[in-house]
Order: C-alpha cells, then sequence, then structure tokens
C-alpha cells in the first residue's frame, strides 16, 4: 500500500513538471483575442462571465457555464482562440454543465495525458490522435461510441478505430498550406507559380526587396519543417513503387531515412538555400508567425484552417489566397493533412455517462459544424455533408478534395515520435549546425533508439 501510494505521488510530481516545462517553454508568447488584446492564457483561468480563476496544474481553462449539472472537463491542444464556436455550441446544447476547456501545450501534450491516465487524474473528454485513440483503447482507457459514427465515412472510422470498435468521434480535417497576402502579390507584380522552381524563384523576387520576408511559419516547432520536407516526397519518393511500401518498412525497422529519403530531400533543402525559409525562423512560434503576416511583413504564411479565424481577427481587411506547398514533379501537388483529430471520452472520468452524451452530440450535424466553423476551410468526414470552405480556399479546393494524406500515420505505434525525430533533424539543417546528409544518418539512428525503446 505504501509503494503504491509512493508510485501515485511520484506519477502525480511527474505530471506537474511536465506541463510546467511546458508552460516555460510557451513564455513568452501572448495569446491574442479576437479584439486583438492580450491574455495570459498560461496562468488564468477565463470564465465566461469575465472572472479570472487560478489555471488548475498551470493548464488554461476556460469555463463555458456555472449550471449545477457537474463540471466537464476537455483536455485540448487548441487555446482560446481557436474554440470560440466549439465552446459557443456546448453551452447552448448543455446548459445544465459547467464546461472546463484545459488547454495542454501540443508538443507535451500526449505524455501529459498519458501519465494524467495513469493515476485517474485526465479530463473527462480528450481530444485524441489515431495514435493516441489506439493506445489508449488497447488499454482500456476509453469508451467505446461506435454507435455515433456509422455516419462519417469509412476514412474517419477506421482513423479512430480499435479492434471492433471505435473510440474518437472525428473531428474535422487538418492540414498545411500556404495563405498569401493577395495585396502584396499585386503590389510587387508577383504571378502564381507553376512549378516548386518557379515558386523558389518568387522568394527570391521577394527577398530582394528586403522590406518584407518571403514565408513567415513557426519552425519552432520542427513538424512544421517535417510536413513540408513529407509535402514534397509524397509526390516524390513516396509515388515510387519502393516509396509506397516506406511505412510498412519503417514498422520492420528495414527502412532508411539516408539510403531512401536524402537524394529527394535535396529539392526541399533549396528552400533554404534560397532563404524562403530562413534560419530566425526557428525563433518562431505560430503565434509570431501569424502577426508577422497579418502585420504585411511576409506574403507566405505557413498555416492551416484552423488558423484562419485568427488570422481574420488580427487584418479584417486583408485579402488572402491560398496555395499548396509546391509539386516537384510538374504534378498535381499534394497537401499533408487528413483525419487525424477525434475526440474520446475518458471511462475513469468523473463524469462518464454524461461526457459520452456531449462526444456523441459532437457527432452530429451541428457539432460538426461547430468544430468546422473554429476551422473554416476544413472538412467534415460525415457522409453527404459538406460545409462548403470560404472564398480564400477556392484555389487548393481541388487539392484537398482529392490528393490530402498523412503518410506518417503509416508509420507504425511510435509515428509521432519519429515524425518528431525528423523535424528536430531539420532544424540542425535550418541552423547550418548539420549538412542534410549528416541529418538523415543521425536520423536513421534515433529511429532504431526509438523503436528499441531506448528514447
Amino acid at each position: 500500500m505504501r509503494r503504491s501510494k509512493l508510485s501515485y505521488i511520484l506519477v502525480c510530481i511527474l505530471t506537474l513538471l511536465l506541463v510546467f516545462s511546458g508552460g516555460l517553454c510557451g513564455c513568452g508568447e501572448a495569446d491574442i483575442n479576437q479584439d486583438g488584446s492580450g491574455s495570459d492564457e498560461m496562468s488564468k483561468t477565463i470564465s465566461s462571465t469575465g472572472k479570472e480563476d487560478s489555471a488548475e496544474n498551470g493548464q488554461v481553462g476556460s469555463t463555458l457555464t456555472d449550471k449545477s449539472g457537474g463540471v466537464i472537463r476537455i483536455a485540448c491542444w487548441q487555446k482560446e482562440p481557436y474554440l470560440i464556436n466549439l465552446k459557443a455550441y456546448l453551452a447552448e446544447t448543455f446548459p445544465e454543465y459547467t464546461i472546463q476547456f484545459e488547454y495542454i501545450q501540443r508538443d507535451n501534450y500526449e505524455s501529459v495525458i498519458d501519465s494524467q491516465l495513469s493515476y485517474n487524474g485526465a479530463a473527462d473528454i480528450i481530444f485524441v490522435t489515431q495514435k493516441m485513440t489506439s493506445k489508449y483503447a488497447r488499454a482500456g482507457y476509453l469508451v467505446p461510441v461506435t454507435d455515433a459514427c456509422y455516419s462519417f465515412d469509412g476514412e474517419a472510422r477506421y482513423a479512430f478505430a480499435f479492434r471492433d470498435s471505435i473510440y474518437a468521434v472525428p473531428s474535422v480535417s487538418i492540414y498545411e498550406c500556404f495563405y498569401y497576402n493577395k495585396d502584396l502579390y499585386e503590389e510587387y507584380g508577383l504571378t502564381m507559380p507553376t512549378s516548386y522552381d518557379s515558386f523558389l524563384d518568387i522568394c527570391d523576387h521577394i527577398n530582394s526587396f528586403r522590406s518584407v520576408r518571403a514565408i513567415s511559419s513557426g519552425l519552432k516547432d520542427g513538424e512544421r519543417l517535417s510536413n513540408c520536407a513529407l509535402a514534397l516526397l509524397a509526390d516524390g519518393y513516396f509515388n515510387t513503387p519502393e516509396g509506397r511500401s516506406f511505412g510498412l518498412r519503417i514498422r520492420s525497422g528495414s527502412a532508411s531515412f539516408y539510403e531512401e529519403l536524402y537524394p529527394y530531400l535535396i529539392d526541399w533543402e533549396k528552400m533554404i538555400d534560397h532563404n524562403a525559409l530562413s534560419s530566425d525562423l526557428y525563433l518562431f512560434d505560430m503565434d509570431a508567425a501569424i502577426h508577422e503576416f497579418a502585420e504585411g511583413k511576409s506574403v507566405f504564411l505557413v498555416a492551416g484552417p484552423e488558423d484562419y479565424n485568427y488570422i481574420k481577427s488580427l487584418c479584417p481587411k486583408m485579402n488572402i489566397g491560398t496555395m499548396p506547398y509546391g509539386s516537384t514533379s510538374g504534378n498535381i501537388p499534394v497537401i499533408v493533412g487528413g483525419c487525424d483529430t477525434g475526440i474520446a471520452v475518458n471511462k475513469y472520468g468523473e463524469h462518464a455517462e454524461e461526457s459520452v452524451r456531449i462526444v456523441k452530440a459532437l457527432a452530429s450535424y451541428d457539432g460538426q459544424k461547430a468544430l468546422w466553423r473554429d476551422s473554416p476551410g476544413s472538412k467534415t468526414y460525415l457522409t453527404d455533408v459538406d460545409f462548403g470552405v470560404p472564398e480564400e480556399f477556392d484555389e487548393i479546393k481541388g487539392v484537398l478534395d482529392n490528393f490530402m494524406f498523412f503518410p506518417y500515420n503509416d508509420w507504425g505505434d511510435n509515428s509521432r515520435e519519429v515524425k518528431v525525430a525528423f523535424g528536430e533533424e531539420l532544424q540542425q539543417v535550418l541552423l547550418k549546425k548539420e549538412n542534410l546528409e549528416e541529418a538523415m544518418k543521425k536520423l536513421d539512428i534515433k529511429v532504431q533508439a526509438i523503436a528499441s525503446g531506448r528514447e
């Protein structure tokens, strides 16, 4: 009994340290509300009445109501401006509950949830990825929601299935693309790129003016670099007979980033050689990148559909367009994205039964519409339902409908860890601390360590 209690205490301390370290990593980030005012979300809970409370465990909470039906906690990696429509829907649909969102920084979200689930301290409802769903369902932490998911297409049902049950309601699609400032495009006399090389020429032309940079991107998160590289590989190596089996072979330990991907990544490295991706972007988080773009200091922004409302709130009059990453082969470009966000119920949460009602409601037309409104430009996976996209996304709609996929979801149980390691090595190339060849050789060693459990 003493040992069990000591283990519980140690896990609690570990979780607190993980969340606290996430807070330190986010120091200097200022969340901007829809009116442009700043708020320190890492230290305060903002209620619907405007009162501020201390955030538990250093996480951000947002209390929607103050009713007597109980407090339903929802763990997520989305910040306050990204949840406005979801919060409004839940407040209207479930007025009897106090619904509290708890923000956990994305880079350690999964490890924090792992720890919280291990001692029954996790939220009632948890935002999850495909990988998290499979892991937690296998461990018996999640409540099946199969009967709520029959209206979703096969891709979405499969994404959050484990054995014969579905354990998370699919949210809308996620992906990355280029936003571009149409006014600056016209001012600098730019034309739409017709190839990857012509896109690099455009970046060279923009950088020659020195008054603006070509691309803003939050490269403090290495996964944004890996997404860019994967988009080029999708139309390159991953489109070859050998490349199509890369995911299966990386699971068995027989694939090599250096031997297979390195020759194709030389095209990606041109983004650095042309200063399209500059080394100082390593210091930019997503908030800094969005602000730079909204202030007219860059022509392109690497972001997703979930960032659209935030961008427009900062600069409502900006004329925005979108485009996919360039294609190195001249074929139709591919966008890295798809169905990788779900909403699951913690089986051991304090309000599991009530939480099932809430999560199942998010599988409805109105629930999906609320999720989509927080991410215009995305799509729902409800069968025969299309909410459309804002006109700013018209230029990539064909790609979104037909050429969007997640290559790394085929990389096995350690897919996220491998993708993170991939991004970290590309960051070293960006900073010119390693050349691309060295980085890919080191990545192979890291991947072997991850597979063996040494890292």
